[in-house]
């Protein structure tokens, strides 16, 4: 009992002190072994097999491919045809925001790209339109968050590999978990339009820029044909999340295999197709790869030799102890609140990595033995971590749209909260109603 004390003090110390997480993880399970005097081999061993496997191969690819697409002029493309849909209704740059981050975190899954290129361009729209700087942000960084729900998403991938889980059946839930996120955003978005009163823009903002649209007005119809152009210059966005989605749902592919479909489609866009940039500018995509890369998987192989420590020292036999009788007493929907409640704690906190990689091995014992289905609750556990990344004090996506719209972190916060709501509630129908994504499984 000693040696877990100290582990569990050396682990929350380190983190109190700002240590990194992977350090932390890794310290605290080599005090561990030390004190139980436990070969010290199992420490690579442990290290090394938590990310030997083919489905972590998917993480650096679609980071890969999420990286190429953010840099291949997908995102301003996806928002000229979505404008042209919503754009010039009440609140309808609001609603062009959220569908566009959902469409483009169909391609890269991960928020912090979206709030970087869909916050790039979408802010001097909405600003333009008389849209507040901090409801504007907030909206962004809020959209941005769908980014790790819908597939292709690293958080899922990070949860099928370390609770055994088909990645492509986590995709399948996914993908409706993340329209019902997405219209909870919308409903709150579209009531804080129509309570501020502000306007859309016309459908021929910002084209200018278009080959061919130099001498367009604001106010001028567009003809069918430059419709016609506009939608054809999108296509090969837009077909995207089919090729790369489908190829997997329809047994085409694995997810590894999708995900290098994904590289190589988003590739020939960006370079051949699109030529937003050169064969030379692949070499700083590859290096900012490499370095998000890297971070996740030295991560995992921290957990994975915290997750053996948790194992080996029988913690979660002890937390499925501890809990089982409040779910006989009180019912399993109250286990279910309260570790949705400790994941939202945490993500104020820590990436979603990490609190996965934390919360699987200590909780997933308990769940099975309460008949929850491992793709449902690995949902809702991926959902709960990516609230936290717009959660104060240190949300990710936070940080990342307060630098794209020169915002303060108070006046980000504070204008985030009502769509937090609405994400909590979103994710609590998920949890409770399980039919609302399971159909898709």
């Amino acid at each position: 009992m000693n040696s877990i004390l100290v582990f569990l003090v050396v682990l929350v110390v380190l983190l109190l002190i700002g240590a990194p997480v992977a350090t932390s993880f890794g310290l605290s399970s080599i005090v561990y072994i030390l004190m139980q005097s436990v070969p010290l081999s199992i420490v690579a061993q442990r290290m090394i097999s938590s990310v030997d496997s083919l489905t972590i191969m998917c993480v650096p690819l679609f980071i890969l491919a999420g990286e190429l697409m953010g840099a291949g002029g997908i995102a301003k493309r996806l928002v000229r045809v979505i404008n042209l849909i919503f754009g010039n209704v009440t609140g309808g740059l609001a609603l062009v925001t959220v569908v566009v981050c959902a469409f483009f975190a169909a391609l890269t899954g991960s928020a912090m790209a979206c709030s970087v290129a869909i916050g790039s361009i979408m802010l001097p729209y909405m600003l333009d339109a008389g849209y507040d700087r901090r409801f504007s942000a907030a909206i962004i960084a809020s959209a941005a968050c769908l980014g790790p729900i819908i597939p292709p998403s690293t958080s899922l991938i990070v949860y099928g590999a370390t609770a055994q889980v088909s990645i492509a059946k986590l995709y399948q839930a996914g993908l409706p978990s993340g329209l019902i996120i997405g219209a909870a955003l919308v409903l709150v978005a579209l009531w804080g339009c129509r309570r501020h009163g502000y306007k859309g823009l016309p459908k021929t903002y910002g084209l200018n820029e278009l080959k061919g649209f130099e001498h367009i007005q604001p106010g001028d119809r567009l003809t069918g044909r430059q419709i016609l152009r506009i939608v054809v210059d999108a296509i090969p966005a837009i077909i995207a999340p089919v090729i790369i989605l489908g190829s997997m749902f329809c047994g085409i592919a694995t997810p590894t295999e999708s995900a290098v479909v994904a590289v190589v489609y988003s590739f020939i866009v960006g370079v051949f197709v699109y030529r937003e940039y050169e064969i030379r500018d692949v070499i700083k995509v590859l290096r900012k790869t490499c370095k998000g890369t890297s971070t996740v998987l030295w991560i995992m192989c921290c957990a994975g030799l915290f997750s053996w420590v948790l194992t080996y020292s029988k913690i979660p036999d002890k937390v499925v102890a501890s809990l089982a009788p409040v779910a006989e007493t009180m019912g399993s929907w109250v286990v279910m609140l309260l570790v949705i409640v400790i994941v939202l704690i945490m993500g104020c906190f820590m990436g979603t990595s990490p609190i996965i990689l934390i919360v699987v091995p200590l909780f997933q014992s308990l769940f099975v033995k309460l008949g929850y289905d491992m793709v449902h609750w690995g949902t809702v556990i991926s959902i709960a971590c990516c609230i936290g990344m717009i959660t104060p004090p240190f949300g990710n996506v936070l940080f990342t749209t307060m630098a794209v719209t020169d915002t303060k972190l108070h006046e980000l916060a504070g204008a985030a909260a009502r769509y937090i709501v609405a994400m909590v509630v979103g994710l609590l129908l998920i949890a409770y109603i399980p039919a609302l994504i399971m159909w898709a499984v």
